[in-house]
């Protein structure tokens, strides 16, 4: 088909004003950089200009000029839209426009953008089809660039949870970002940006603070930088961070108020986790170091007190059971056991305080413990007992777990503050336990449900807060009178000793619980045999004391003097062994301190067995003393052959026990 303004300004002479309206209108579609086509419809030839066969790909002249030319270059995923959209124009004989991907002639990929619409003869019949094609390969690839762009970004903004708001200061408009609305819990589809839609997930002071970072960031250009709370939709409570800066033109001109704002609930309960998992460290290490002065001064203490009870016992050898002072004399032995009695709720803290260990029934121990407590609690307290009589047994010393008991129950008289209430002491299997989620845990982690059994507490007194319930095992922290507030301390530490594990369930005015639990042991308990007095009797022969401390060494030397021995002291566990390497030196015993400078008694023993084990010697009897437990002694000197134990403080009585094991001669 020929051009058809060609043809109509060659047959006029150029002078037809329609032809050359319709060449001028040809020339400047072309100008624009638009491609033409006029396709016969009956006859299917086609005009095709020469700026749509350079965008099809084809030199001057060697584009075919048929109705299928355009069509077969289009793209298979686009062709069927595109013969769609001309069979629409025919049939409703409407205009259309369309985007659509082509291969060019070239075997090049461009992307156009097609107009197009029909024309009718005089008879109203649709004769031909006539449009035009713009080549936007480069505009398509750009948007295309910015729509990945916007989506790169979107992602970017869900990943670090950051939203993005602009207000508009020419529109007065609010926008917001697809990340923005998920961060407040907000549907894009129903909700529009705006102040008020805000205004419900943000406290009122929270509010005025937002407020006015934003004026002064208008006002002033000062950046917005802050933190809020967000109270959503669904009940929960989001941490946020905004900021925001002013946008202005090249000539200063404010133009936009551009804000994001990031999802930080994960990093502020991180940073709070970590603190109390340092605040729980700091708790650790200050009880550990308690822990540590308790015990020293416990060692330090029973020293003391080594004194005072074997010279009480001393002099009551000494006076007539009418003698005046014997009376005295007993009540300063009565008085020393009680400051015995301290000594041990200091070793109890520090985890070291474990003396007799065997089988227990804890219903047992807290049925007995309970009826002897039933006047000393408070007169309007109710105390009722749940005791399972069946629970497997625990390993415990039966003294320091009646320690606990008194303890617990008298704290939760205390708590009542003299008002009617009911104190329960419960036991149970562990698996029957049902603890609150916002119970607090102290001691042993290793201890499983599943083989344990529990001592359970409960009071209806005033209750604590949780953070008075975190310190209630703090040594010398207490909500009563000044001096009162190592019970609980030591009942920790009994309870660490045993290995078991504490909750505490506590809120004001709701009473508070606490539950011990303890690892079940498969061991039977024993029969206790009848307590047999020793018999003094004298004794002889050469024994040595070794302790750093003079007073134990002046008031041990004295009590085995009394018993007919010939003693020897040491202060040191070097001078014990050197004296004990000289071949003239002939000892029936050693009464070794476990814990001196220098060399301790395990070292000392340590090295003893060595040298007799070269000289080819029988070894000698050892007994060691401490003030700390028989158990905590008796483990650490392994198989290194103690005779016996003799706990401090002690009197000539605990020592008689201690001789009446003592080999013949």
């Amino acid at each position: 088909m020929t051009d058809p303004g060609a043809a109509a300004s060659a047959g006029s002479g150029g002078t037809d004003p329609v032809h050359r309206s319709e060449e001028r209108l040809r020339l400047v579609l072309e100008a624009t950089g638009a491609g033409i086509w006029d396709t016969h419809l009956g006859t299917g030839e086609t005009y095709i200009s020469r700026r749509l066969e350079t965008i099809l790909g084809y030199t001057a002249g060697a584009c075919p000029r048929l109705l299928t030319t355009f069509v077969r270059h289009v793209v298979p995923e686009h062709r069927s839209r595109v013969l769609e959209q001309l069979r629409l124009s025919v049939l409703t004989r409407d205009p259309f426009a369309l985007d659509c991907r082509i291969r060019d002639a070239r075997d090049n990929i461009r992307t156009l953008h097609v107009r197009g619409h029909v024309l009718a003869d005089s008879l109203g019949h649709i004769t031909r089809s006539v449009g035009v094609v713009v080549d936007i390969t480069t505009e398509a690839a750009a948007r295309e660039l910015q729509l990945a762009q916007e989506r790169q970004l979107a992602r970017a903004q869900e990943i670090a949870q950051i939203g993005s708001w602009t207000w508009e200061f020419s529109t007065q408009s609010l926008s917001w970002s697809a990340e923005f609305y998920r961060i407040m819990e907000l549907d894009p589809t129903t909700v529009k940006p705006s102040q008020d839609a805000l205004s419900p997930l943000i406290s009122e002071q929270d509010r005025e603070r937002l407020r006015v970072a934003h004026e002064a960031c208008i006002d002033h250009d000062t950046p917005v930088d802050l933190r809020y709370q967000l109270y959503l939709p669904s009940g929960r409570v989001r941490h946020v961070h905004a900021r925001a800066e002013l946008l202005r033109s090249a000539t200063g001109r404010p133009l936009a108020l551009v804000g994001t704002t990031q999802d930080v609930t994960e990093q502020v309960h991180a940073v709070e986790e970590r603190a109390r998992l340092e605040a729980q460290v700091h708790h650790a290490q200050k009880l550990e170091s308690l822990g540590l002065l308790a015990g020293g001064i416990a060692h330090d203490f029973n020293n003391l007190l080594v004194g005072v009870l074997s010279n009480a016992s001393l002099a009551l050898l000494d006076l007539d059971e009418q003698a005046p002072a014997r009376q005295v004399v007993l009540e300063i032995e009565r008085t020393a056991q009680r400051a015995a009695d301290l000594t041990r709720q200091l070793l109890a803290y520090s985890g070291k305080g474990r003396f007799v260990v065997e089988p227990l029934q804890l219903s047992a121990l807290a049925g007995e413990m309970a009826q002897l407590l039933r006047t000393v609690v408070s007169k309007d307290a109710t105390l009722e007992l749940e005791l399972d009589d069946a629970l497997p047994l625990i390993l415990g010393d039966a003294t320091q777990l009646r320690q606990v008991i008194m303890n617990l129950i008298t704290n939760a008289s205390d708590a009542l503050q003299g008002r009617h209430g009911t104190i329960t002491v419960r036991t149970r299997r562990h698996d029957e336990l049902r603890s609150g989620a916002e119970a607090l845990h102290f001691g042993a982690e290793t201890v499983h449900a599943a083989e344990s059994v529990c001592l359970e507490v409960i009071d209806t007194g005033v209750g604590m807060t949780r953070t008075t319930a975190e310190r209630i095992f703090d040594p010398f922290f207490s909500t009563k009178f000044t001096g009162r507030g190592l019970g609980l301390a030591a009942t920790l530490g009994i309870v660490r000793g045993h290995q078991g594990a504490i909750s505490v369930e506590s809120a004001p005015g709701r009473g508070t619980r606490i539950v011990l639990r303890f690892p079940v042991t498969t061991a039977r308990a024993t029969a206790e045999a009848p307590a047999i007095a020793p018999v003094a009797e004298r004794h002889r022969g050469r024994v040595l004391v070794v302790d750093d401390d003079n007073v134990v060494r002046s008031v041990a030397t004295a009590l085995l003097a009394r018993r007919g021995f010939e003693v020897l002291s040491d202060a040191s566990g070097q001078a014990a062994l050197d004296r004990l390497s000289a071949p003239e030196v002939n000892v029936r015993f050693v009464l070794l301190d476990l814990t001196m400078p220098g060399l301790t008694g395990i070292e000392v023993l340590q090295r003893l067995r060595a040298c007799e084990r070269e000289a080819g010697r029988a070894p000698i009897t050892v007994f060691l003393m401490s003030g700390y437990s028989e158990q905590e002694v008796t483990s650490g000197a392994g198989d290194l052959a103690v005779a016996g134990f003799l706990q401090k403080p002690f009197t000539i009585a605990d020592l008689d026990t201690l001789l009446a094991s003592l080999p013949d001669v």
